[in-house]
């Protein structure tokens, strides 16, 4: 358990255009939890699907509201993603996730599936494609648990 909170937590850098010049990169660091909740973000967007907290609350169990909290903040506080009401009152989607602001969704897969913690890195990554892989996958009941 220490192993993965110490992983979640570590410094990942992601290249995003930058705000002045979109043809210069720069970076930004981010941890682990937030490289795979923009990704996830970003495959919400893509797919038209709802977020999967319940993906987050298998892999880092309560932690997922820190993922939900970040969402939130984000969208309140910047144009670059929105955050509105999914398939039902309980669940969220992702309306807009501008890639110069947060990092391209292939590049946040592969940062996140970089991790060495294999766990927290390609078996998380899997279970969110395997989830955005089929529109029916979002019928699931409403249980974060």
């Amino acid at each position: 358990m220490k192993k993965n909170l110490v992983d979640l937590n570590n410094p990942i850098t992601v290249k995003v255009s930058d705000a002045k010049d979109s043809s210069k990169k720069r970076d930004i660091t981010l941890t682990n939890t937030m490289v795979v909740t923009l990704y996830a973000a970003g495959m919400s967007k893509v797919k038209s699907m709802d977020f999967p907290f319940h993906v987050f609350a298998h892999f880092i169990s309560a932690k997922f509201h820190y993922a939900e909290g970040m969402l939130e903040a984000l969208s309140a506080l910047d144009d670059g993603i929105k955050v509105e009401q999914g398939s039902s009152s309980t669940r969220k989607k992702v309306t807009s996730f501008n890639e110069e602001t947060f990092g391209t969704v292939s590049e946040l897969r592969a940062k996140a599936i970089a991790n060495k913690n294999k766990r927290i890195g390609a078996d998380f990554i899997s279970a969110i494609d395997d989830y955005y892989s089929d529109i029916k996958n979002q019928q699931a009941k409403d249980n974060v648990g």
